[in-house]
């Protein structure tokens, strides 16, 4: 008797969309393969796309076909087998060799013959297709957005995803603090380490909450990743190397940006290069018009020299200007340097700039405090819930240790007892509900009565 398994499959890209997908395809195939008569030996299922090959339950199926213990198979849809011209073309030729006799779907049944093979190949043709149209809408619509300024993921640290405009804007808790790691970065004087130890321990930065993720201490690895990366710059680049102007606010210059990649040293980017002298690119050759450059040579006993000369960058004229020492070309310009003044225009020019530093520096270091301060009403908010919370419970484990909560209840209630002298026109009403004692109106009148004339 041939025996038939049933195949369900649902795509993982869309699994809250398709959670009870493979639940009602198996459903649907049990009374499918009631009214064929076929015999279900087996169940699998799979939670993977198939849009490319390598399907571990779809590879473990078509060899179990190719060793002859399955004849026959039941599945939603076509597609539900194949989606990629690979996978088609095994269940095709597992069917022009007779190992597959038929394939039954919620359409109808596909035998081995000729005719049911050319609907099978359409379907899955059908099915490739599909695959190939989604795949080039969905690229054109992320070229398309990228083109207008927008990433389709999510933002590093400092931005967040408005999700009614589908823009990308700053992050009110740690755009400040973002920019203040740049400012730290960017001095020069702080190692990276110096800076996540900052941020996490002193203004007690904590990443974006979302719902699988988040809500955490920056990472070394995300630190670093953050500083080489050039949204923060206003570009978006690619894995594949392509860049596009972003239309967010970006959070340092160009100019920023290239200074951090040559303290962190990222590999690929411009890296600091072995010597560094103050006054290459900075002066000319009086001669023929060259830049200056600048060599060391080490002597046999370890001392260094610093020469600068002519490039010699200049063709057509040749210059014999020799070399100059470091220290005589010091010299030169510190003679040259004490000629000049400093007119008050400029002097009003460096103090407004000054003055503008300082308070922007100003501004930043409030917007830290105010975040600080946010973080930790947050942190209190949640310990004050946790001790409240742990308060109740211990409150409860002492009311159950002495008994039952209503019988001490009662016992409370019960020490207090009426007054037993009242005069004959004051009547005691005693009822007692729920474990208290009541006094009537007219006893409670004359009660508050007789205090009144003692305390007089």
């Amino acid at each position: 008797m041939p025996t038939y398994v049933i195949y369900a499959r649902k795509s993982t890209e869309s699994e809250e969309r398709q959670v009870m997908s493979i639940d009602s395809q198996i459903h649907e195939l049990r009374a499918i393969a009631a009214r064929n008569g076929a015999i279900v030996s087996d169940v699998l299922t799979e939670a993977h796309s198939a849009k490319a090959p390598g399907r571990p339950v779809f590879t473990q199926l078509m060899r179990r076909v190719h060793k002859g213990e399955i004849s026959g198979i039941l599945c939603w849809k076509m597609d539900r087998l194949a989606r990629n011209p690979y996978d088609a073309g095994v269940v095709l030729q597992a069917q022009l060799d007779g190992k597959i006799e038929r394939i039954i779907t919620s359409d109808g049944v596909k035998n081995s013959d000729g005719n049911d093979r050319l609907l099978g190949s359409f379907e899955f043709a059908l099915a490739t297709k599909y695959i190939d149209d989604l795949r080039t809408n969905v690229k054109r619509g992320n070229r398309a957005r990228f083109q207008r300024g927008w990433i389709n993921y999510i933002p590093p640290p400092g931005y967040m995803n408005d999700r009614i405009a589908k823009t990308i804007v700053k992050d009110p808790e740690r755009f400040d603090l973002v920019r203040r790691m740049w400012t730290l970065l960017l001095t020069g004087s702080v190692r990276p380490s110096q800076i996540l130890k900052t941020a996490n321990e002193t203004w007690h930065f904590r990443t974006r909450k979302y719902r699988s993720r988040g809500g955490t201490p920056l990472h070394p690895s995300v630190m670093y990743a953050m500083f080489a990366n050039p949204f923060y710059a206003g570009t978006i680049r690619l894995r594949n190397g392509d860049t596009y102007a972003g239309a967010h606010e970006p959070m340092v210059t160009r100019e920023e940006f290239a200074r951090a990649q040559e303290i962190i040293g990222r590999p690929g980017r411009p890296r600091p290069i072995r010597h560094r002298f103050p006054f290459t690119g900075l002066i000319q050759c009086s001669n023929c018009g060259g830049m200056a450059t600048a060599e060391e040579h080490v002597k046999r006993n370890g001392k260094r020299y610093v020469y600068y000369r002519c490039s010699h960058n200049r063709t057509g004229r040749p210059c014999r200007e020799p070399a100059v020492p470091a220290q005589t070309l010091l010299d030169q310009l510190a003679a040259e340097l004490l000629t000049l003044r400093i007119t008050e225009k400029a002097q009003c020019w460096i103090e407004a700039r000054l003055h503008k530093a300082i308070s922007s520096e100003a501004g930043q270091v409030q917007a830290t405090r105010e975040s600080q301060e946010r973080a930790k009403r947050t942190i209190c908010s949640h310990c004050g819930s946790a001790t409240r919370s742990m308060m109740r419970l211990s409150r409860r484990a002492e009311m159950n240790r002495g008994g039952d909560a209503r019988r001490l209840r009662c016992r409370s209630h019960a020490r207090r007892r009426a007054p037993r002298n009242y005069s004959s026109d004051c009547t005691t009403s005693w009822r007692s509900r729920r474990g208290r004692t009541r006094f009537s109106r007219r006893a409670r009148q004359f009660s508050s009565v007789r205090f009144w004339k003692r305390s007089g």
